[in-house]
């Protein structure tokens, strides 16, 4: 009972409208786990101690599912009990989970932040890891998203850098989109 009340806790904090289905143990145990987007809760054991990559395996009893990804803008510490979200594919090793975030079991203010169905014209508030490539005179401002999806933005783009929260309008730019008019996401 002491285990189920905080898994129903954490069920309770997901988003109704998260493209990240629950992931069961008993499925992979069975090998019918399927691939897509999942959120699995388990204890977290690294390979080796990593900066800015999540890589080793999530435990849960006598299962264990290998994990690698980009950290965002959390890590999780070795042994620490957590809850991950990314897309779960198989390989040539079997089942393996692609990291997009997580955050420690208790912390139920975290919670996924995909990018959304955009549309141009549309006004969107996007959590995105902002940085630089290229350099003078054209250097390009880009985010990504913590599941992997960039995002351009404009040329003379002075925001903040790091992981932020930007809104302003969605414009198509090829097979992508780019952010126009960024500014810092209005506390809500």
């Amino acid at each position: 009972m002491r285990l189920i009340l905080p898994l129903i806790a954490l069920l309770a904090a997901a988003p109704a409208n998260s493209p990240y289905r629950s992931f069961s143990w008993d499925a992979l145990a069975k090998g019918q786990a399927g691939s897509g987007l999942v959120r699995v809760t388990g204890r977290y054991m690294p390979y080796a101690e990593y900066t800015d990559l999540v890589r080793g395996v999530l435990t849960y009893g006598r299962f264990a599912l290998r994990v690698e990804g980009s950290a965002f803008d959390w890590t999780p510490k070795p042994g620490e009990n957590v809850e991950f979200w990314g897309l779960l594919e198989s390989d040539e090793q079997g089942p393996l989970l692609r990291f997009h975030n997580g955050r420690p079991t208790r912390d139920t203010r975290r919670a996924p932040s995909p990018m959304p169905e955009l549309t141009a014209g549309a006004q969107v508030r996007l959590k995105l890891r902002v940085s630089e490539a290229g350099s003078n005179p054209l250097p390009v401002a880009t985010g990504v998203t913590e599941d992997g999806r960039s995002v351009m933005l404009p040329k003379d783009y002075a925001g903040p850098f790091g992981v932020v929260c930007l809104q302003g309008t969605v414009a198509p730019l090829g097979n992508n989109f780019a952010l126009s008019e960024p500014t810092p996401c209005a506390k809500r």
